[in-house]
């Protein structure tokens, strides 16, 4: 397949570091694909000593919006995130975006996050660390151990260690934005000690109960977020001095730490940012595309090492997790009226029968008769025409 000469160049338009470079229109991970399928890239951003991975996806961009050559952003190496973003935004409406960031001890972090609804598939999974969510625009719905609790604008949720969780974004096309801030044990033990409020770590752990809507929270999270967006002199001493008032601002006014009298056996997990930016990555590489070394790679660990952690956190091998969630999104395009082989090109499969061995072997049926079984009961008209 012949690329058109205006084209040709595009992969160093978005060009971001030594490794890594956004493709705009027609490309996907640097292989022409012929068709307005979108963008999905990552890209490795180190903020300040911090090992953090910062991430991007790029928009789906129609032919007509590209710039005549590759000329306009050729030759530029240093964009922050949200300089990028911006960029990104001047060709049509970002879809996937997230960011994070971490202390040098990684002992804090943050991820900040923007999904469309059915752009970021799940599975159930756990961490190490406390996650305190707040929901920025939209709606999340975390199934909990368990049980639904859904986040709205202004809302904010609790994650302790070891609690079994997934996240669903948005909803009727809605997008999600949020932010999650990750502390380690090691974090909430010393700020309960600063606090005056000690516990035994050998004998006792600390479950964080409650949720909150606050407006002093919300401020301090616009500026922490103003801090990463402008990377000014300094940002990083900022935007940890603005995530401490916040956790130490919910301690006294909207969780309560609740010491438990019996240690908290969490087995050793990949760090919350690590697996986050994992699940990122399968959502965003089909099937040919997918790569465990080249994730690996871009997280900074040992295969051996990731598998083994991620079994932890997933209850899974990365492969089976990542084959899931593929035909998590099998089931809706089915269940939306896409051909099987549309499906099965779409997500990145070589062969439809590649696709439909995989889809039988986790859902015990063929895509075709898994799509009429759902058509008949969700849409009449639609299993009509299926049948036709």
């Amino acid at each position: 397949m012949s690329v058109p000469a205006k084209f040709k160049n595009a992969r160093k338009m978005f060009f971001l570091s030594r490794r890594e470079w956004f493709v705009p229109g027609f490309f996907l991970n640097g292989k022409y694909t012929g068709r307005n399928q979108g963008i999905l890239q990552e890209t490795s951003s180190l903020h300040g000593p911090s090992p953090a991975v910062a991430f991007r996806a790029v928009p789906v961009i129609s032919a007509d919006a590209l710039p005549a050559s590759g000329a306009v952003l050729t030759g530029t190496t240093s964009f922050s995130i949200f300089e990028l973003e911006n960029l990104i935004l001047s060709f049509g409406e970002a879809h996937m975006a997230s960011t994070f960031w971490t202390t040098p001890n990684l002992a804090l972090g943050l991820h900040h996050f923007r999904f469309r609804a059915n752009e970021f598939d799940c599975l159930p999974h756990t961490h190490a660390e406390y996650n305190v969510s707040l929901c920025l625009e939209g709606r999340i719905e975390y199934f909990v151990q368990g049980q639904c609790k859904t986040v709205r604008n202004g809302e904010l949720l609790v994650i302790n260690p070891g609690e079994l969780h997934q996240g669903r974004y948005g909803s009727d096309q809605i997008v999600s934005e949020g932010i999650t801030f990750y502390l380690t044990k090691y974090a909430l033990r010393n700020l309960l000690r600063q606090m005056r409020l000690p516990y035994d770590a050998e004998q006792q752990s600390v479950v964080l109960v409650g949720s909150t809507y606050d407006q002093r929270v919300q401020q301090l999270t616009r500026d922490l977020l103003s801090e990463l967006r402008h990377e000014k002199r300094g940002y990083e001493v900022m935007i940890q001095s603005c995530l401490l008032q916040i956790l130490i601002y919910l301690l006294r006014n909207g969780l309560e730490p609740t010491v438990v009298n019996a240690k908290s056996e969490v087995p050793h997990q990949l760090p919350a940012w690590h697996l986050s930016k994992a699940i990122e990555y399968m959502n965003t590489h089909g099937k040919s595309h997918f790569s465990l070394s080249e994730l690996c790679s871009e997280l900074g660990t040992h295969p051996s090492t990731f598998i083994r952690l991620f079994k932890n956190s997933a209850r899974m091998p990365p492969h089976d997790f990542y084959n899931r969630v593929l035909v998590a999104k099998a089931q809706r395009q089915l269940r939306m009226g896409e051909s099987v082989k549309e499906v099965a090109y779409a997500l990145g499969f070589q062969s439809d029968s590649h696709f439909c061995r995989l889809f039988r072997s986790i859902s015990c049926t063929t895509p075709r008769n898994y799509q009429l079984r759902e058509l008949k009961r969700i849409s009449p008209s639609l299993y009509q025409a299926s049948k036709a």
